[in-house]
């Protein structure tokens, strides 16, 4: 189903984070959701980034970003490396799969 608003409005009403890339800021949803491994003897992290698709041209794997937290969750907050970057649904928004640095 398509958006009644531009991706941008939709972004900056329930965005969490800051995305800085180079002169570029815009405003993304971060997720961070927790793998158990090892039979619980260790976790994992994955950071993905939901920014609008052409908000951040040039953006590629490899690429450095920062994020900033808009809510108060300062562990989130610095250096990232691109893992991979793909459409989601329609192809207004993309996701970003980080690393943190």
């Amino acid at each position: 189903m398509a958006l009644d608003v531009p991706p941008s409005v939709y972004l900056e009403q329930l965005g969490d984070v800051m995305v800085s890339y180079g002169a570029l800021s815009v405003t993304g949803i971060l997720d961070t959701p927790t793998q158990v491994l090892e039979g619980g003897l260790a976790l994992s992290t994955d950071y993905k980034l939901t920014i609008e698709a052409a908000s951040l041209p040039g953006l590629d794997t490899g690429a450095s970003l920062t994020l900033t937290s808009l809510v108060g969750l300062p562990a989130n907050n610095g250096a990232y490396t691109v893992r991979e970057l793909a459409p989601e649904g329609d192809g207004a928004f993309a996701l970003v799969t980080l690393s943190k640095v």
